[in-house]
């Protein structure tokens, strides 16, 4: 019987040693596959037609990152649209690359915006292109020389970290 503790205790050990290795190289390996964190620039504009926001994002140039961020936009004296545009940028949340967002005078928008950056050389951003503001239609005979905007529309865009 006291050779049969002895074996007992040494597999007991034995299964305590594997175990503890076993849980330090899931530890591991799950450290491993965490991205690191892409960093945005934060800032806040007032857009024209046809003018551009942009807002820098600092990642890492060998492999994917992980991005977090908000981003919220408002229209100034008319209908404005705005295209959610980036380069590097995966979305895994709205507004997606290329969406179109049309905002009423007053009306604001607010998105947590999340997704991965591509690995690259410094070139990765978000951003918002005023594409231009709601018209009504031009018939011949009317003064249509306004080309798509309206006087006094504008757009503002904000984005940041928490």
């Amino acid at each position: 019987m006291a050779g049969g503790k002895s074996i007992g205790a040494g597999v007991l050990k034995l299964c305590l040693i594997a175990t503890s290795t076993a849980v330090l190289v899931i530890l591991g390996s799950a450290a491993a596959l965490t991205a690191p964190q892409a960093i945005l620039t934060p800032g806040n504009y007032t857009l024209a037609s046809g003018e551009t926001g942009t807002f820098a994002i600092k990642s890492d140039a060998d492999r994917p990152s992980d991005f977090t961020a908000w981003c919220e936009v408002e229209g100034s004296g008319g209908i404005v649209t705005l295209m959610f545009d980036a380069e590097r940028y995966i979305p895994l949340s709205n507004p997606t690359v290329g969406e179109m967002i049309t905002l009423r005078a007053g009306e604001k928008r607010r998105w947590k915006v999340t997704g991965s950056i591509d690995p690259n050389p410094g070139d990765a951003y978000i951003g918002f292109i005023f594409t231009g503001t709601t018209t009504s239609f031009c018939f011949p005979g009317m003064d249509c020389s306004s080309g798509g905007t309206t006087a006094g529309t504008s757009a503002t865009v904000s984005c940041g970290q928490n």
